[in-house]
């Protein structure tokens, strides 16, 4: 069972530092227009502007996700073998409620820059 938990921790803190630096980068405005990381709506695909714009207003949120899996990974080796699907699904929650809100946000935003 150890090596579970190992594997969720692992997995678990990679997409906590993923995340945190995607959100750091969008918060200084240098996260380029991807098809690969950011909030990929068409709202935020619609111009670079809408893109920078949308995920500058987002990355708190981001941030605040990643911060969220980054307590879960904590907790998953700090929970002495305990089942890492119990001690996790409050962060990745918390992870799932950001992400929902950092969309909303982004695509405000980016409305606001194309005047959509």
């Amino acid at each position: 069972m150890r090596g579970n938990v190992d594997f969720a921790g692992v997995i678990l803190a990679v997409a906590a530092v993923g995340i945190i630096v995607s959100g750091v980068l969008a918060l200084r405005g240098r996260l380029p227009l991807n098809f690969m990381v950011g909030i990929r709506l068409p709202a935020t695909m619609k111009s670079e502007a809408a893109w920078n714009a949308g995920h500058k207003a987002a990355a708190p949120l981001l941030i605040l996700g990643g911060v969220s899996v980054g307590a879960g990974a904590v907790l998953t080796f700090l929970g002495g073998g305990q089942d890492p699907s119990v001690t996790v699904l409050p962060f990745v929650g918390g992870l799932l409620l950001c992400v929902i809100l950092a969309a909303v946000v982004a695509v405000r935003a980016a409305h606001k820059v194309t005047g959509d």
